[in-house]
């Protein structure tokens, strides 16, 4: 990777150096892991909360029962709240895209690879490890709360 900048560095050593850290972001697995995972990402959460916000906007009365928020939309309330909260999305989907992307270096020293996947029992494993531990990390902030 990058070198210190040494007295009688040259320049053609610098350049070799900063060719090598670019390699890195040449690799398939670049556009695999941390800008298709992002993208999936973002458009996960748009499809979730599209049709969810669409239901809370038109009001249904057979849904009324069901919300959550104390008052009805009005229509203000895209301009208001809405826009402002897509804005935010944005933002932060860039920002995560950016620090991703910068610590792909990092990222790719890990044992994250293209290969064929891991056994199905590995994955429910991992899942129900998972599962427990934010568990009981849940029970103790529950235990300390009180």
């Amino acid at each position: 990777m990058l070198s210190t900048l040494e007295p009688g560095l040259s320049g053609a050593r610098l350049v070799a150096d900063v060719a090598g850290a670019l390699d890195l972001y040449r690799d398939p697995l670049f556009w695999w892991f941390p800008v298709g995972a992002s993208l999936v990402s973002v458009a996960a959460f748009a499809l979730f909360a599209a049709p969810l916000t669409w239901l809370a906007m038109v009001d249904h009365p057979a849904l009324r029962r069901y919300r959550i928020q104390p008052r009805r939309a009005r229509d203000d309330d895209a301009r208001r709240i809405i826009l402002p909260s897509l804005r935010l999305w944005a933002i932060n989907n860039a920002l995560q895209l950016a620090l991703i992307v910068l610590a792909w270096p990092l990222l790719r020293l890990t044992s994250v690879h293209a290969g064929p996947p891991p056994p199905a029992w590995i994955v429910g494993a991992q899942v129900l490890l998972f599962v427990y531990l934010h568990d009981l990390r849940a029970t103790a902030q529950s235990i300390h709360a009180r």
